[in-house]
């Protein structure tokens, strides 16, 4: 649920943030043909990227499932990490940890 001013619960206030949990752009005279919105269920995907570039290309936090709801935004269970290890360490984050091959079966679909 969002309201009228672009508050997220949980999230706080996100600019340009629309009535269906979409986040648009400002109108500009580039790519008119654009859609220019986000949907809330492309966020944990955003994240899984993230967490590939915040690290360096050393970890990616993936298969994240769960709920979004207004009074804690997004809850979610069950992540899986790889972790790419340059000494050839496996299984650093469990058996679900693929390494270097989770992560580019990740980005083939992303």
């Amino acid at each position: 649920q969002t309201s009228a001013q672009g508050k997220v619960p949980g999230l706080g206030d996100i600019p340009g943030l629309g009535e269906m949990g979409f986040l648009e752009e400002e109108d500009s005279d580039e790519d008119d043909d654009e859609i220019g919105a986000i949907q809330i269920d492309d966020i944990p995907q955003a994240f899984s990227h993230f967490s590939y570039e915040h690290s360096r290309g050393r970890q990616l936090v993936c298969d994240l499932q769960g709920v979004w709801n207004a009074d804690d935004g997004f809850v979610l269970t069950d992540p899986v990490i790889h972790h790419v290890s340059s000494k050839g360490r496996r299984y650093l984050n469990g058996a679900t940890d693929k390494g270097e091959a989770g992560v580019k079966k990740f980005f083939q679909t992303h």
